[in-house]
């Protein structure tokens, strides 16, 4: 006789590891010895601990702190604990198909963001020119110097929110330029610059054909650009091009990144005259 649909019964499951797996137990507690007392995870990380590991499995604390990982790929881990405000890694010993390791992590608040890392934008209007017609460059101090994008009517760079910044914008075909110095992110409103006439320098590439990094100063003394030399205007035949307005400017080549084996120069740049640096 068929048993009354609405019986109740009792469903048994077994749990199996996961063939070629093992486990990681563990143990996390804070600098001073104490668990953490706010919910937290614990989480399987690639064995730099870069990255959380493809798939990767997860475990929640216990009041104690302890967890158990479950179905780890045999190999080298490391575990990532945490919480909303505590966090911790360690790396976990090598563990064999099958095997159980042992790892304790050691949790600490969230590190404050550093604020002089901190970006803002930004903002140029430029007149007498279009935004997409130019090349714009803000650098503070000899840092590398950060690129312009065209915003609309303006151009806006991304760069250290707490820096002094000098801009340089240039119209490689019109030959104008504009150098302004002071520059932070602290304007409400773009800080707007006018182009007027200008001079171009060519840099001669290097006939061994290594690559230099390009450190422009006007006559004050401030950079107005880092960069390497590809980031510049090439021109068949004459090399990489700098409009600069008129004046007094010293350019340092070194090569590559590292800037190595520095070489000064100086140069008079004239409206509508050409210079040539080797």
């Amino acid at each position: 006789m068929a048993p009354d649909a609405r019986e109740p019964f009792t469903l048994l499951v077994e749990r199996r590891p996961v063939t070629g797996t093992g486990r990681i137990r563990g143990r996390a507690l804070l600098e001073d010895g104490r668990p953490i007392e706010e919910r937290a995870f614990a989480c399987l990380w690639s064995e730099d601990g870069e990255a959380p590991a493809p798939g990767a499995t997860m475990a929640e604390l216990d009041p104690e702190g302890r967890f158990l990982l479950r179905d780890v790929p045999a190999g080298r881990w490391t575990v990532s604990v945490q919480s909303s405000g505590f966090t911790g890694k360690a790396a976990a010993p090598a563990m064999d198909e099958g095997g159980t390791v042992e790892v304790a992590v050691r949790c600490a608040p969230w590190p404050v963001p550093d604020p002089s890392t901190k970006e803002g934008l930004l903002r140029v209007a430029p007149a007498g020119a279009a935004a997409r017609a130019l090349t714009g460059w803000a650098t503070e101090g000899d840092r590398r110097s950060r690129a312009f994008r065209v915003k609309g009517e303006e151009l806006e760079a991304k760069v250290r929110a707490l820096g002094l910044h000098a801009v340089w914008l240039s119209d490689p075909v019109a030959g104008t330029a504009a150098v302004a110095s002071g520059i932070t992110t602290e304007d409400a409103s773009p800080v707007p610059m006018s182009l007027g006439p200008a001079g171009r320098v060519f840099l001669m590439p290097r006939g061994d054909g290594k690559e230099r990094w390009v450190v422009v100063q006007d006559a004050a003394g401030t950079v107005i650009l880092s960069n390497l030399e590809t980031s510049l205007p090439g021109v068949p035949g004459k090399g990489y091009l700098l409009v600069l307005p008129p004046g007094e400017y010293g350019l340092t080549l070194s090569l590559g990144i590292a800037r190595r084996e520095p070489v000064t120069r100086s140069v008079t740049v004239r409206a509508d005259e050409e210079s040539v640096i080797e």
